[in-house]
């Protein structure tokens, strides 16, 4: 018996509570979140501010107004146990949470979550772990509430029996060990531009898991219509870095060959590029990898200085002055005017900026004002690479780290995003640091956002549409 409780807690996390209910109905939730232990997340939504959130709004408001800490330890939720809650497209929903409170407790929090007023309350009494009403049991195909084992399951309809799909496959694909993690199925949100103009919305599932502890980065798995570009799955190469006088507020590493990417169907045809023409270009230059951009909070719009390294197609070297003249005559058969600086610098006046450009040993630098590409092909200032950068970049194909400016009431913060594709999915990997005292800052901001996606999926009344 021991044996079989150590297992169960073994194997007791959100990934597996998600899979565990889907299985159960046999379908799949349009929006699913299970926390473990719910804690945690009652605690964040104390601090942030999710949009479109407003706990009267039915059907969710009624019971999502639970999840603050007061009203759940009232309630009789244990708060070091998990919750579960799905949403389906029917405006079924399935809530499973740890529960020890009283029958009193239970008839008024099964009520709330059923959207019942407090008449109905007076009917509820339980048989062998059941609730009855009027002295009957609820036709389970409507309504199924179980209390058993500290476990209070809420069946509010059951779903048609659809099988696994791609968003059971995600959760199955996680890591999802602790903490919470939030499923999603539907389309996102349109921008006015893309509704005026016809645009079909973009469907997208995904799953993100906030570990909640110690400040551990948050993951997003995800997949649209769109081809996942292979080019993104490969082992990224270290950054090669760069330094100017004045430190860049973001830096981005892309840690595979530029010529690879733009061989890549998927992102070639984003970037809009013909195939004979990347084809071409490398038939004549060779990008490297880790190629580093950082950018600069200039006004009125972002700066930046791009550090790439290069050779001939057949790999020998090139000179710096050999490689500002090759580079001129390329840009010119292109089509672009480029004045020569200097033997190793070239202007380019586009329609709507400026770009500067120096050659250097092994490479070029390119950039929007003229000083700071020169300090970085000249090597001067302060280095842009730092060890937490490094260790990012090794471990995703485009990585950017953020660095906000201290103030006397905000802390120096600095924002992660690494960027790959495994198994046919986008992966997505999102940190906050910020001092010891705020460690919940990445979950605080990655709530936020994700809220303002599904919450209103969630809280739309029945019939409204659903963009």
């Amino acid at each position: 018996m021991l044996q079989g409780l150590l297992v169960a807690a073994a194997v007791a996390s959100p990934k597996h509570e998600l899979l565990r209910l889907m299985q159960d109905v046999d379908a799949d939730p349009v929006v699913a979140v299970s926390c473990d232990p719910i804690g945690p997340m009652t605690d964040l939504l104390q601090t942030v501010a999710l949009p479109a959130f407003n706990p009267s709004q039915a059907p969710a408001g009624s019971w999502m107004s639970f999840l603050n800490p007061d009203r759940l330890v009232g309630a009789g939720i244990d708060p070091e146990a998990s919750v579960s809650v799905l949403i389906f497209d029917d405006r079924e929903i399935v809530v499973d949470l740890g529960f020890l409170g009283t029958e009193a407790q239970a008839n008024v929090l099964v009520a709330s979550l059923l959207g019942l007023d407090a008449s109905m309350r007076e009917r509820f009494s339980w048989d062998e772990g059941r609730l009855v009403v009027g002295g009957r049991r609820l036709p389970p195909n409507l309504v199924d509430v179980a209390w058993q084992d500290h476990r209070l399951t809420v069946r509010a309809g059951v779903p048609n029996a659809r099988g696994a799909t791609s968003l059971r496959s995600i959760v199955e694909r996680s890591n999802a060990d602790g903490g919470c993690a939030l499923t999603f199925d539907g389309d996102l949100p349109q921008s006015a531009r893309a509704q005026s103009e016809g645009r079909d919305p973009t469907r997208i599932t995904a799953m993100v898991h906030l570990p909640m502890a110690d400040g551990a980065p948050a993951k997003v798995l995800f997949h649209t219509h769109e081809p996942v570009p292979t080019a993104l799955t490969t082992t990224p190469q270290a950054p090669i870095g760069g330094s100017t006088k004045e430190r860049p507020a973001v830096l981005m590493s892309i840690g595979v060959a530029l010529g690879d990417l733009l061989l890549d169907p998927t992102l070639r045809t984003t970037f809009q590029m013909q195939e004979q023409d990347v084809v071409e270009l490398l038939s004549r230059v060779r990008f490297g990898h880790g190629t580093t951009v950082a950018f600069f909070a200039d006004e009125p719009r972002l700066g930046f200085v791009a550090n790439l390294d290069a050779t001939r197609a057949d790999g020998r070297a090139v000179g710096p002055r050999r490689a500002r003249r090759l580079l001129q005559r390329a840009l010119s058969r292109g089509g672009l005017g480029a004045e020569r600086l200097s033997a190793t610098e070239l202007h380019v006046a586009l329609e709507q900026s400026d770009v500067w450009i120096a050659t250097r040993e092994g490479g070029l630098v390119v950039g929007s004002r003229r000083d700071r590409v020169r300090e970085a092909a000249d090597g001067q200032g302060t280095t842009w690479i730092r060890p937490a950068f490094t260790n990012l970049a090794h471990a995703h194909p485009v990585a950017l780290r953020s660095e906000g400016v201290s103030t006397r009431q905000i802390p120096p913060v600095a924002a992660d995003l690494g960027i790959r594709t495994h198994e046919g999915l986008w992966e997505l990997t999102f940190g906050v640091h910020v001092d010891d005292s705020r460690k919940a800052a990445t979950h605080t901001a990655l709530a936020a956002t994700i809220g303002s996606i599904v919450l209103p999926r969630v809280l739309a009344e029945p019939g409204e549409p659903r963009h």
